[in-house]
């Protein structure tokens, strides 16, 4: 963990609770040596059987390989043991998404007009909720309609930590012209400051996501009658309503910031699968088409006369 410089300060506090929890105890005065194949498929089968996660069951084997694989480029190890391990298979969890009606159901049950424009800039604009909970006075480019990404917030052990965002990478964010226009009447109501956080709770500290659900979000769909959605399923909400506009994998993948368009891909092809429907509602009208212009009275006349071998007439 010493040697390791390059994570940011939640993923490291989530390794340190793999390590105490999870293989600090079955590994600890364990001889590299000893940790071999059948020693780490006898852990994978018992912390499964321990009532685990799938989820938790793979970032915990994922860490154990990192280590080994540290010890071997160490000269510790010949060779790591964590090879040819069968982990228990993730559930994929199908992606919940608001209508543009419940995405507005769900702003109106709100009573802060701040914290209606930040969930139409989640369902509209596709932002992450560090991303947004980050969001700068300076960073927003009203008359261009877009916002820049260049911090995510996090929360660690009850801190806030300011970081790059999860790919590492700025991008500009699209914004409808209607929730730019919001989002100009709350900067109104904002200090000054360039640097002053754009979203933020009553005393203008950072927005926590635990109060902010439990205060705002689920009150206001519970008010407006709606099925329970986390706040990051606005952002599938955001890649959804623009894949039913016609957007490209790669235009959905720089609005939402992934690393590449596999990764739009494997978390969205289902919402593509419309796109096959209208094709082939295109392909039948066109079918359709053809079929009924073969069927006219100058189309079959023609037709009889290439087959009594009448020549063509023409200049």
């Amino acid at each position: 963990m010493s040697t390791v410089v390059h994570l940011k300060p939640k993923t490291v506090q989530g390794y340190e609770s793999l390590l105490r929890c999870w293989l600090l105890p079955e590994f600890r005065t364990a001889p590299l040596t000893s940790i071999t194949p059948v020693r780490v498929k006898g852990w994978v089968a018992e912390i499964t059987r321990g009532g685990l996660s799938s989820s938790r069951v793979r970032q915990s084997y994922q860490l154990l390989s990192m280590i080994l694989k540290a010890a071997v480029e160490s000269e510790y190890l010949a060779k790591t043991p964590c090879v040819g391990i069968r982990i228990p298979r993730v559930p994929k969890r199908e992606a919940r998404v608001l209508t543009e009606d419940q995405v507005d159901a769900a702003a109106a049950a709100i009573e802060s007009h701040g914290y209606r424009t930040l969930v139409y800039m989640l369902a509209y604009g596709g932002l992450r909720w560090g991303e947004a909970c980050a969001l700068r006075r300076r960073r927003c480019d009203l008359l261009r309609c877009r916002v820049e990404i260049v911090e995510s917030l996090s929360e660690v052990s009850g801190r806030f930590a300011f970081g790059e965002p999860k790919t590492y990478q700025r991008r500009w964010v699209r914004l409808p012209k209607i929730v730019a226009e919001m989002l100009a009447v709350h900067l109104a109501t904002i200090p000054s400051d360039p640097d002053a956080l754009v979203f933020t709770a009553g005393r203008r500290t950072p927005l926590r996501n635990s109060n902010f659900r439990r205060r705002i979000w689920y009150r206001a769909l519970e008010a407006a009658g709606l099925p329970t959605v986390t706040l990051h399923d606005c952002r599938h909400t955001c890649a959804s309503l623009l894949i039913r506009q016609g957007a490209s994998i790669k235009a959905v993948q720089q609005q939402l910031g992934h690393s590449t368009p596999m990764v739009t891909l494997n978390v969205y092809a289902h919402l593509f699968e419309d796109d096959l429907d209208r094709l082939y509602e295109a392909l039948d009208a066109r079918f359709f088409e053809r079929q009924t212009a073969s069927r006219r009275p100058e189309a079959v006349s023609e037709a009889q006369r290439r087959l009594a071998g009448v020549p063509e007439t023409g200049l």
